[in-house]
């Protein structure tokens, strides 16, 4: 039930596993998640405060609270979660990435690098730290290592035309526009019907040529 977000029915059960055994961290983490997505925010955290005292080193627990806390806009005791998740099991991707945008939207964004980086590390056939991190090196100025994370994609996905277009973008804002025309002459290759990427093409071609 919880895997198929059926909340109503995964709480009924855990209620019922909680019943006979108090103290399953993992029972309470898991009807706090569902007690979070049903908008039980009071119910949640309860759940998270007691799975966690009940096992302090549940790492699922103190990133599900994490989570938690950042909807909240609590975002020193989301960090504080994550910290503890990842101290826990530092091959946990997931944390690492949700870590990751935690310091972006802090604008610590050398410690974002480092976890999209490490979260890459982990796996390296995970697509989304790439976009992650590429997106980050961009916002960043940083140009090249936007471009390189971005040709990781696209040359993985040669097919898909949403890596060749961040890499489209990214090269035309360090300046490179003939290369990035000549993304979007692939892009519109591959999906003709996407008029976007005729305009944003011509308005290059524009650019260029004056």
């Amino acid at each position: 039930f919880c895997d198929r977000s059926r909340d109503c029915q995964a709480v009924y059960w855990l209620d019922a596993a909680q019943r006979l055994e108090a103290k399953n961290s993992q029972a309470l983490s898991d009807r706090g998640e569902a007690n979070a997505r049903l908008g039980e925010d009071a119910l949640a955290k309860k759940d998270y405060d007691a799975a966690l005292a009940a096992d302090p080193n549940n790492s699922s627990a103190h990133f599900r609270r994490a989570i938690w806390y950042e909807g909240q806009q609590k975002l020193p005791q989301a960090l504080a979660d994550f910290d503890a998740a990842i101290k826990l099991n530092d091959k946990d991707a997931e944390a690492l990435g949700y870590r990751g945008k935690l310091y972006a939207r802090l604008c610590r964004n050398d410690k974002a690098i480092a976890d999209f980086t490490a979260a890459i590390k982990v796996d390296p056939t995970r697509v989304w730290p790439f976009v992650q991190r590429g997106t980050l090196y961009q916002s960043m100025s940083k140009y090249p290592e936007a471009i390189a994370d971005f040709t990781t994609l696209a040359t993985r996905y040669p097919k898909s035309t949403d890596y060749l277009e961040l890499r489209a973008d990214a090269l035309a804002k360090s300046g490179n526009l003939v290369d990035a025309i000549k993304d979007f002459d692939e892009i519109i290759k591959l999906n003709p019907e996407l008029k976007s990427a005729v305009t944003r093409r011509a308005a290059l071609a524009k650019e260029l040529k004056g």
